[in-house]
């Protein structure tokens, strides 16, 4: 049975609106997906959980030379040795300023595994407190070029900026009887600037470590990883351990 020209002109037109009805369909339906799916990105993001201190480092990232050789410098000398051989425990500086490190050294040496939690993080405070005040008399920058003292360094040099402070913090918490896998130093950068500076962690715990700044720039006191603002952690190492420093996040969805 034959169909006439005018019947297949408007079943044509017919097909045609009902096309045009269906893409208007889902473009009404698309447009309101994706405008759900930016209101939930703009509303809801992704939540911030911290940060991974101990991600693996490319072999070729940009800071590992300059991590290898502190580690080989620093191993070079036994640092235990110059906090032992004084009987005041005068660090060897110029002046002659006085650590107070046998009395540390006596209440606190090698108790880390006995001490209460809360007597833990006193013993952080009591470290942040003395380095800020080395800081005062000892801490002066390198210039253009920033070598990472190790402690003998910053004995023969007088001082140090904060890489070169937050190597006698990490020597000194070790000698402590903080463990080995606790302790490191970090770098970071100020997000307004990009002003790099080092601090040594404690890791209380692999998820929120306790920061020592040297120098008082970040703090005045010793702080949670979770309390740091404006700043954002680079890499992490000790003697013979390098990581790099990524966001910790949980998706939405």
């Amino acid at each position: 049975m034959g169909i006439d020209v005018h019947e297949k002109f408007v079943g044509a037109q017919t097909m045609r609106w009902k096309i045009k009805r269906n893409l208007l369909s889902f473009a009404v339906m698309a447009s309101t997906l994706f405008a759900i799916g930016c209101l939930i990105i703009r509303t809801g993001p992704q939540e911030d959980l911290g940060y991974d201190y101990f991600e693996e480092m490319h072999p070729r990232d940009s800071w590992q030379g300059k991590i290898e050789r502190w580690q080989e410098r620093a191993l070079e000398h036994d640092f235990s040795s110059l906090l032992t051989s004084s009987e005041d425990m005068t660090f060897p500086f110029g002046n002659g300023l006085s650590l107070k490190t046998k009395e540390m050294r006596e209440e606190h040496l090698n108790t880390y595994n006995t001490a209460t939690l809360a007597q833990r993080r006193a013993l952080i405070q009591l470290i942040s407190n003395w380095i800020h005040e080395v800081a005062k008399e000892h801490y002066y920058a390198d210039g253009p070029i920033d070598d990472w003292a190790t402690p003998d360094e910053v004995f023969r040099w007088n001082g140090d900026d904060c890489d070169g402070l937050a190597s006698l913090v990490f020597y000194l918490l070790r000698e402590m009887g903080f463990p080995e896998g606790t302790v490191f130093n970090s770098f970071l950068y100020r997000t307004s600037d990009g002003k790099h500076h080092m601090f040594t962690l404690w890791f209380e715990d692999r998820e929120n470590p306790w920061i020592i700044d040297s120098t008082g720039a970040m703090s005045s006191e010793a702080i949670r990883s979770s309390d740091l603002t404006g700043w954002r952690p680079l890499r992490t190492f000790s003697l013979a351990e390098s990581y790099t420093v990524e966001r910790r996040r949980r998706g939405i969805f």
